[in-house]
């Protein structure tokens, strides 16, 4: 007998909903994107246990009418196409006919809709893919569809899921972008009750930023709006000072489709080259209109990605756009004030400038930094503080008329008390050749030359004060002993509701890592004490890239390792930046106390080795 059978219906359905329905927010852009379809003006989404066991969305669009009823829930029924070729011809968001019979597959969905030319309205319920009830009732014209009990008939599915508010944060972040898209369509997201999101469907791409992010950040943003006969680019640019540690705030769109696609990201950075410090990256939210028979939407079930029938030109016109609108704004720090960009690509274009981005150095200052939130804090230094002081003033061995005097000679910190590392006094018990190590020089200004009687070593100076700083940091969390400065006036940031739910499903582990807050309204924070890492206070923009490193960082790792790896990371010394002998000699001494000390938290190497017979081999000294 043969190996091969045919899969039964029920098991080909949670099949095909697994290609679709990867977690709520899933089920949440399928309905709202048919809502859109439907021409809907007005959208709610609601949702319960982060959409785990209840999710709503109601529309005003044009509604189902009852004959169709029993089709909805049919795999490959849809009213958007008709044809392989109408697959190159898409003007609405859906078209596959997978979404609701991939929903109905693995929940109890229960629909209530009418149409504008029937006096009565229809609803269903299904469960598990079968209709358990089918009737007539009074209903507005448009629909409401409920979801309930996700994944109740496939628990291996369920238990994937993660915290309440992580799925909330990623329905959050659906509706944002589908809001930034359709702009004329008021959303309005309820999370337990309580609306986190309601947009204005003025229109007005600034009105919905300004909903999402608060006034501040649309200030910063220029209007870009550009057309050639291929395409039509419509949307908003940031200034270089509001660019963000990662690259979700670069949203993109196809016809009022989001969409993901590197290429697009990649012209726009190439845009904004020289304009950026490394590993930052811009604000954008940008709709490209092409014509259909130019792309491909068609790639994947969740119809996120696309082709495009000519990359290059699409590169090449994104990057043109980008450049010329950054060329004609006022990018000068602190100005404010959305701008109007509008231009028509000519034979020549615009001299373009060049800015270039300032130059990280290290600092350890005795107080506060200033920054644009002219942030004041008052001066409570204890015993506790000192102990954090910069590694670089502790343990001195070398004369100081012999040194050629660096960054800490200038800006030097109030007085040290006792070394910041007090917590590991001794090396480790294990073999360590760190600790007898002969300080060659510094390469680049970044890695750290060191020998021993056999060896040649190289050390990246930011990884391995990476490496100190994280673990300075879990042992300092893990003692509850974390120093913090208060501040005279409280810091006060405003958050996207995604950023919201992230700082709300971590607020402990803030709390505990020495930041004080409290809420001040629905997505706003005022910070009112800040840690102390490595004798600095803590600033506004060090939260806002903590913010970034959580949003971006790897989802095996837990929210705490998170926030405490991006600390590290900030305030550890940069690459590129000149240390002197005895900085040198000290960071190698910390790393050698290290728990971990050949890796940074990030995974990468800290130290590298050659010995003394690889080298001579390679200058054929040996055979």
């Amino acid at each position: 007998m043969g190996k091969i059978k045919l899969l039964d219906e029920a098991t080909i359905n949670k099949i095909a909903a697994g290609e679709v329905i990867e977690r709520p927010s899933s089920i949440v852009k399928e309905l709202v994107e048919n809502s859109i379809d439907a021409k809907a003006a007005a959208i709610t989404i609601e949702i319960n246990n982060g959409g785990k066991s209840f999710i709503s969305v109601s529309d005003n669009g044009s509604g189902i009418v009852s004959d169709d009823l029993d089709h909805v829930f049919e795999r490959h029924a849809t009213s958007k196409i008709d044809d392989a070729e109408d697959l190159f011809h898409i003007f609405t968001l859906g078209f596959r006919g997978e979404a609701m019979a991939s929903i109905a597959a693995i929940s109890e969905v229960e629909m209530q809709t009418r149409t504008e030319s029937e006096d009565f309205g229809s609803y269903i319920l299904i469960k598990g893919g079968k209709i358990l009830d089918r009737k007539s009732i009074g209903f507005p014209v448009g629909t409401t569809i409920t979801v309930r009990n996700l994944f109740y008939n496939t628990p291996a599915r369920e238990k994937f899921l993660k915290s309440d508010i992580s799925e909330q944060g990623h329905i959050v972040d659906v509706i944002q972008k589908l809001a930034m898209v359709n702009t004329a369509v008021s959303f309005k997201l309820i999370v337990e009750g309580k609306t986190v999101l309601h947009t204005p469907g003025n229109g007005d791409l600034l009105s919905v930023l300004t909903c999402i992010y608060g006034k501040n950040t649309p200030k910063a943003m220029m209007r870009l709006d550009y057309n050639n006969p291929m395409i039509h680019i419509d949307g908003y640019i940031g200034k270089p000072e509001i660019a963000r540690g990662n690259s979700t705030y670069m949203i993109f769109s196809v016809n009022n489709r989001i969409i993901r696609n590197k290429m697009l990201g990649e012209a726009v950075k190439q845009a904004y080259k020289g304009l950026l410090m490394n590993n930052k990256f811009p604000f954008v939210v940008l709709n490209l209109m092409v014509q259909t028979d130019k792309i491909d939407v068609n790639v994947h079930p969740t119809k996120a990605e696309i082709k495009f029938s000519d990359d290059r030109s699409i590169f090449s016109t994104i990057y043109t756009a980008v450049k010329s609108a950054l060329a004609g704004g006022d990018l000068t720090y602190g100005s404010f004030g959305a701008q109007e960009f509008t231009t028509e690509p000519t034979a020549a274009m615009a001299p373009q400038r060049v800015y270039e981005a300032p130059t990280p150095a290290i600092e350890i200052p005795d107080g506060p930094t200033s920054n644009e939130r002219s942030l004041s804090a008052s001066r409570n230094h204890t015993e506790k503080d000192s102990e954090q002081q910069s590694f670089l003033q502790a343990g001195v061995s070398y004369k100081a008329e012999n040194i050629n005097h660096s960054f800490y000679e200038q800006q030097k910190p109030t007085a040290v008390t006792k070394p910041a590392y007090s917590t590991v006094q001794q090396p480790l018990d294990r073999p360590n050749q760190l600790e007898n190590l002969s300080i060659i020089g510094l390469l680049f200004h970044t890695y750290i030359l060191t020998q021993d009687n056999s060896n040649f070593y190289i050390i990246d100076q930011h990884a391995a004060h990476e490496r100190i700083n994280y673990e300075y940091l879990m042992s300092k969390y893990h003692n509850n002993d974390i120093a913090i400065q208060p501040l005279m006036l409280p810091l006060v940031i405003e958050l996207s509701p995604k950023e919201a739910f992230m700082v709300k499903d971590s607020f402990e582990t803030f709390e505990r890592l020495g930041f004080e807050m409290e809420w001040f309204g629905d997505n706003t924070i005022a910070i009112r004490s800040v840690p102390i890492v490595m004798g600095e206070p803590c600033s506004g923009d060090f939260f806002n890239e903590i913010l970034d490193s959580l949003e971006s960082s790897h989802k095996s790792v837990s929210p705490l390792e998170k926030i405490v790896i991006s600390m590290a990371c900030k305030s550890s010394i940069k690459a590129g930046t000149s240390i002197t002998l005895e900085e040198m000699q000290e960071l190698v001494r910390r790393l050698s106390m290290t728990k971990t000390p050949y890796t940074c938290p990030h995974g990468r190497p800290t130290i590298i080795s050659m010995s003394q017979y690889e080298i001579e081999k390679k200058f054929k000294r040996v055979l």
